[in-house]
């Protein structure tokens, strides 16, 4: 039985037995509010779930207002949750308490006048497994604490530079989200010898030509700022899916010879206009492009790879794409994926 995901949004009472039933099912759910109507019961059945469950239970407290402050001394009525998201919020008081929740696993956290800028110091969050920072007023969050995050699988990271180094130590970590890196070297990431996904977004730099041989199967490059250069990906060679998305300074992608990239899509990149390489990639089943400024008949008579099935090229023109849509089925091209 595939899993699910359940919200439940500002709830007015907790239903125990409805929660229970759906995390029996192995599935996720989310109990979350994004203003101040909880109360000491229902923080107390919180805690009694979050005891029964796993962190497939998560807790999120945020403000959609932006304008509340959170008070971290509601956490020591729910000391037994494994997930627990912190988000939206411009300040929080007691954020000393934090230290005080032994079992987490999961730990998100977006407070915009964070005056603990030592906060990855706690000891309780170096078990984590999966950890989310947000960007904060001061660039001086210190993040070289992450080395004894020796438990870390998943981490986001967004705005903040200081000690990012110590990331390298990062043996286990499996998924890392880079989000709004300004002119940062990427040299740590060589030293995550386990790391299958990598995602970069917004920030700047021209290149990932600082990433050495990998084994990353998953790449995601998105809004990064001057980027015009992709000759890296020459080492990744155990990437299986790729997607390029607004890259306005990217003119062309030359692809290396990657033997298992099956699935590459490239999005709003409106100044590319040369994609070549195809062929070398023998792997290759679905590939989309939409939005970009390569000339469909240049590419419709590219050297495409045998295994590739699903083939599609976007303008934005309905009319056009209609014509263009109409020329890959007559090649034998799907649309979507079958």
């Amino acid at each position: 039985m595939d899993s699910k995901s359940f919200t439940f949004q500002d709830p007015e009472i907790i239903d125990e037995q409805v929660v229970n039933e759906k995390l029996v099912e192995n599935n996720e759910v989310t109990i979350q509010f994004s203003r101040p109507g909880y109360t000491t019961e229902m923080l107390s059945q919180l805690n009694r779930l979050a005891l029964a469950n796993s962190a497939k239970l998560k807790l999120r407290f945020y403000s959609d207002s932006h304008a509340d402050e959170f008070d971290c001394a509601n956490l020591e009525q729910i000391f037994n949750v494994k997930s627990l998201f912190l988000g939206c919020f411009p300040k929080a008081k007691n954020i000393h308490i934090i230290q005080n929740l032994n079992f987490l696993e999961e730990f998100g956290l977006s407070i915009f006048n964070l005056e603990d800028l030592e906060i990855l110091s706690f000891d309780n969050l170096k078990k984590v497994k999966e950890l989310f920072i947000s960007e904060t007023k001061s660039k001086a969050l210190n993040l070289e604490y992450l080395k004894d995050y020796k438990n870390l699988t998943h981490l986001t990271i967004s705005d903040h530079t200081k000690n990012i180094d110590a990331i390298s130590n990062l043996t286990q970590l499996k998924e890392l989200r880079l989000l709004n890196i300004k002119n940062t070297s990427l040299t740590f990431i060589n030293g995550l010898k386990s790391l299958k996904k990598l995602e970069i977004t917004l920030g700047g730099r021209d290149n990932i030509n600082e990433i050495e041989l990998n084994g990353v199967e998953e790449l995601e490059i998105s809004w990064v700022r001057g980027l015009n250069d992709l000759s890296g990906l020459k080492n990744f060679k155990t990437l299986k899916t790729l997607l390029i998305q607004n890259e306005i300074r990217l003119s062309e992608i030359s692809f290396p010879k990657l033997d298992f990239l099956e699935d590459v899509r490239i999005l709003d990149c409106k100044t590319l206009k040369v994609v070549s390489g195809l062929d070398k990639l023998g792997a290759l089943t679905d590939f989309r492009i939409s939005r970009t400024a390569i000339d469909f008949d240049d590419f419709c008579i590219l050297k495409f790879p045998e295994k590739l099935k699903t083939l599609a090229f976007y303008t934005g023109k309905s009319k056009q794409d209609k014509l263009i849509r109409s020329k890959l089925d007559e090649m034998g091209f799907n649309e979507f994926w079958e």
